[in-house]
């Protein structure tokens, strides 16, 4: 599901709090194209090349939890406020991570060649 950037937030605010105790939260990010086959985006480059304005950039940002999967886009112009707000929010919803214990192992036998 498509949110807008504020709702996005929250969403995954709700979704790192659904799975403190077990579960996982995946987010990604990717350049968004939009939804053009290639030939379109050839045709698109070639007609904004001859006319020099460039479109801005957007960036798709997903997260899965469990079985809720949202999404939004950000424009180039306010990444850097979407970025670090969801770093803050990773930062503070992060606090349930467990270290992991590491195993310990047996001393290798030595070999004696006869």
């Amino acid at each position: 599901m498509l949110l807008e950037q504020d709702g996005f937030l929250n969403q995954i605010m709700k979704a790192f709090d659904r799975s403190r105790t077990s579960g996982s939260v995946y987010i990604t990010m990717k350049r968004f194209t939009g939804p053009l086959s290639r030939k379109s985006r050839a045709a698109l480059a070639a007609a904004e090349k001859e006319s020099g304005e460039v479109p801005e950039s957007k960036v798709l940002v997903r997260f899965v939890a469990g079985k809720a999967k949202f999404s939004t886009l950000v424009p180039a112009k306010d990444h850097l406020r979407f970025a670090t707000s969801l770093m803050n929010i990773s930062k503070v919803k992060m606090d349930a991570l467990k270290k992991l214990k590491k195993r310990e192992k047996p001393p290798k036998a030595k070999t004696s060649k006869a």
